[in-house]
């Protein structure tokens, strides 16, 4: 079942960054609307029966390729839903691949900003549009 994962934020795990690291050498930075809004991401959502257990709910977000604001700290970055695909993604009669397919990719960088997570480390970098911002 396709579904929608509203958040204010996303975060993503550095492998390499020349920031300071926490969390065994990885930083986190977290990915957001540079208003704060919330947004949308992409899912999947399942019901698996295994045997005699109860059933187990199970979601995963649909990852898709960056846009230039992402692609400077991650490989990848969720798939960020429009409001007006709403109704296309919602519908569970909607059997049109290639249009489902059309919304997932990259959303438009210019109204993001990612930072390094302040709860867990100090000192934030906030990067609107590709510059720092502090």
């Amino acid at each position: 079942m396709l579904v929608w994962i509203v958040v204010r934020n996303s975060s993503r795990w550095v492998l390499t960054s020349p920031h300071n690291r926490v969390e065994g050498g990885k930083t986190p930075f977290l990915i957001r609307r540079q208003g704060g809004e919330l947004f949308a991401m992409a899912g999947l959502w399942e019901r698996w029966y295994g045997g005699e257990a109860k059933p187990i709910g199970s979601c995963t977000i649909i990852i898709t390729d960056t846009n230039d604001l992402v692609r400077e700290i991650h490989d990848g970055m969720p798939t960020i839903l429009g409001w007006k695909s709403y109704d296309a993604w919602s519908d569970p009669d909607n059997q049109d691949a290639d249009a489902l397919l059309a919304l997932l990719k990259p959303v438009d960088a210019e109204a993001w900003g990612a930072a390094c997570d302040t709860t867990r480390r100090s000192g934030p970098l906030l990067r609107i549009g590709g510059k720092n911002a502090y």
